[in-house]
């Protein structure tokens, strides 16, 4: 996910920005959260179509084929925030795992909203800004760049919602970022505490 966001800028343009990062990212979230052979099949049937919108490069001047990009994008990682989620805080103790479940539940979120800004921005043109033009078509890695900046509420500014629906959105993602960091680091606090507790409790004991 880390590659796909940094390196989507620096390949060439007949290649999808994201692509080739993207789907081994989707492949390896297929495999994390398919522990069973239940999970697997569905979460298999959500990444198919995935793969398949960004095989197919998506372009401006196809709109159903970016609906399809969009939402198939945004559906699956919602599906894979929801077992990292579970992941996170179900596991009784601070682990590497758990570090690497947080960050990639936070690069997940900008896709998420990344995804959301596209659809909005098809079914609603004109609800970015980009840079000193009132108007212009943004791209993945625009969609992208915006969601990272708005959830880590960064804010440049060179990127701006116009629509209502956009500053609503944008809103809500950085409300969103916000609160998981702080509901994060309150997790991770509490476990510290606690198995420091524990370990003490043991020295005692022994």
């Amino acid at each position: 996910l880390s590659l796909a966001f940094t390196t989507g800028p620096f390949l060439t343009s007949s290649a999808h920005p994201v692509s080739i990062f993207l789907v081994s990212a989707l492949l390896l979230s297929v495999i994390v959260v398919g522990n069973n052979r239940l999970k697997l099949a569905f979460g298999a049937s959500l990444v198919v179509p995935v793969v398949i919108s960004v095989l197919l490069k998506p372009t401006a001047s196809s709109a159903g084929m970016l609906v399809f990009f969009y939402a198939a994008n945004a559906s699956f990682f919602v599906y894979v925030i929801f077992f990292l989620f579970r992941y996170l805080f179900s596991t009784p103790r601070v682990t590497t795992n758990m570090l690497l479940a947080s960050l990639s539940i936070y690069l997940a979120l900008a896709i998420i909203w990344g995804m959301l800004y596209g659809l909005l921005d098809v079914f609603y043109p004109g609800s970015f800004k980009l840079g000193p033009h009132e108007y212009s078509v943004p791209n993945i890695n625009d969609l992208l760049y915006f969601s990272v900046v708005t959830l880590t509420t960064l804010g440049y500014g060179d990127i701006s919602p116009l629509s209502p629906q956009a500053k609503t959105i944008a809103a809500t993602e950085a409300f969103v970022g916000q609160i998981y960091l702080t509901v994060l680091v309150a997790r991770l606090v509490g476990l510290h505490i606690a198995e420091s507790s524990a370990d003490r409790e043991a020295t005692k004991r022994t």
